[in-house]
């Protein structure tokens, strides 16, 4: 509820005003529903994916799940790159 606030949406709102960009670091959409709720609150979507852990099937499903949701997704992360491998 907190995060769906007209307050929380306030915040937002005066945070845009003084920066060219507010990032929210959240959990995984898939682990909570805060993720979700943040993702409608948040004009686009970056989504972080972790190198050799986390399954293609989890990274497809949290497309999936942003989608039905028509929320731009600006792109994919991949973290934990062993560059030597």
């Amino acid at each position: 509820d907190l995060l769906n606030s007209d307050h929380t949406k306030k915040i937002l709102d005066g945070l845009k005003q003084l920066y060219d960009f507010v990032l929210i670091d959240s959990a995984p959409i898939l682990a909570l529903s805060d993720a979700g709720a943040l993702s409608r609150i948040a004009d686009d979507t970056l989504v972080a994916v972790k190198w050799r852990k986390t399954p293609q099937r989890k990274v497809k499903h949290t497309l999936d799940t942003l989608e039905s949701l028509s929320k731009p997704v600006l792109g994919l992360v991949l973290t934990n790159v062993d560059v030597k491998k």
